[in-house]
């Protein structure tokens, strides 16, 4: 029996079934049905124009309506990559032509979390209609964006003024990416932390002055920040204003912790006249006390460990894991501070390994290095970065610190006057 149906290609005979036919044929139907969503997903000339900072182009596609209310794959109109690119007089224009000033993107981002880097481009995008709450699909709002730039006084000023909640919350970890396992603590963080670990100390200061919140019930509140970060100041004047440093960050723990993580034994007096909890632990991995975070340092430090002796503690109180702050000082060999614990009667909790070290000579050249590492099997994985979300000005953090520099949706690179640089929201 002669098939149904019979196709040729390049000269090849294949003969289909009814079935298979059909299958193909159907998937033909779907691409042609799928071309003008395909086209509709690449960007319009007027954004493509403006990601590549070609501005005299991107004036004469103001004249084309079509492509001024275009969107790009992820949402972002044209008002959006202006904003980003911090070109006023490009925003004013949208904004004249119509564009929505409160658009938001697949993020749910709008023009003015990505314009907080021009003060113009913010109070036009407030004239036209922006509001200073709006919120992404992590809770930043434009005012944590302001807060994270190190040159963002100003422009937090002007959203305070335009009513910004001051105490908004917005995720610490947006897509969940690197963040801890069982860091259930790790829900938000306000415009007031932001500012204190990466942005303006005049904008924290503006911030606390203007009523934010000084503490919270867990999480990185701003005193946890401000200890991690070692800012000392600022944890003068948050103490002031009410916050308690026992607060559980759902990472190290207390603000001694986080004070001795960071590497901040100075700042220790503070906390410890502030009645800070002695015996608070980290709050994930290897649960560890302040005793043993006494030991944290590379610099063989004996203070701390002496001014927590002081106040009674126990040299050997362990971590959850049976390790001492002997244990931890002895990982930097024979110090001063391992000789001051065990003068106090420290002790470790399992003998110690000693590691026979190659005396192997290193060749000074690098190409030689890389070649005995070659010829010793070891290879090199770099691991590809990960973002924090799926818009312009995306972040990616860098240790498991704090995500706090600075928050996702703040623009990431910016275009600037002159250069042919090229920003994409990926």
């Amino acid at each position: 029996m002669k098939p149904a149906c019979e196709v040729r290609r390049s000269g090849v005979g294949q003969n289909l079934s009814p079935s298979a036919f059909g299958a193909r044929l159907l998937v033909l139907i779907a691409l042609i049905a799928a071309a003008p969503l395909l086209r509709s997903m690449e960007p319009s000339e007027l954004i493509a124009a403006i990601r590549g900072n070609d501005l005299r182009k991107a004036r004469e596609l103001l004249e084309v309506p079509e492509q001024v209310q275009a969107r790009d794959a992820r949402g972002n109109t044209a008002l959006h990559w202006a904003a980003l690119a911090g070109d006023a007089p490009l925003v004013s224009r949208l904004l004249a032509a119509g564009l929505d000033a409160r658009a938001t993107n697949s993020a749910g981002a709008t023009p003015l979390h990505y314009g907080t880097g021009n003060a113009t481009i913010v109070r036009a995008l407030l004239a036209g209609g922006a509001d200073p709450n709006a919120r992404s699909a992590s809770g930043s709002t434009p005012l944590h964006s302001a807060a994270s730039r190190p040159g963002g006084f100003q422009i937090v000023k002007l959203l305070i003024q335009a009513g910004a909640d001051l105490n908004a919350q917005r995720l610490l970890f947006p897509s969940g990416v690197n963040a801890p396992t069982n860091a259930t603590n790790f829900t938000g963080v306000n415009p007031l932390t932001i500012a204190i670990y990466s942005g303006d100390p005049r904008s924290a200061e503006l911030l606390l002055k203007s009523g934010a919140e000084p503490g919270g019930a867990f999480g990185f509140t701003p005193l946890a920040t401000a200890a991690l970060a070692g800012r000392g100041e600022l944890m003068i004047q948050l103490l002031d204003h009410g916050a308690t440093p026992n607060v559980d960050d759902g990472f190290v723990g207390n603000a001694l912790n986080n004070l001795l993580y960071g590497g901040h034994a100075q700042l220790v007096p503070l906390v410890l006249e502030h009645g800070v909890d002695l015996h608070q632990t980290s709050s994930i991995g290897e649960k560890t006390p302040p005793m043993v975070w006494s030991a944290y340092t590379d610099t063989a430090d004996t203070s701390v460990a002496e001014a927590l002796l002081a106040r009674g503690l126990d040299v050997n109180e362990p971590t959850s894991a049976g390790h001492t702050a002997l244990d931890w000082a002895l990982k930097r060999g024979e110090t001063p501070l391992v000789a001051y614990l065990r003068s106090r009667g420290g002790t470790n909790s399992a003998p110690l390994r000693n590691k026979d070290l190659p005396t192997n000579a290193i060749p000074q050249e690098s190409s030689a290095r890389a070649a005995l590492l070659r010829d010793s099997g070891a290879t090199r994985t770099v691991a590809p970065a990960k973002v924090l979300g799926p818009f312009p000005g995306e972040w990616v953090r860098s240790e498991i610190r704090l995500c706090l520099v600075p928050p996702p949706d703040s623009p990431s690179r910016r275009l600037r006057a002159g250069t042919r640089t090229r920003i994409s929201p990926r």
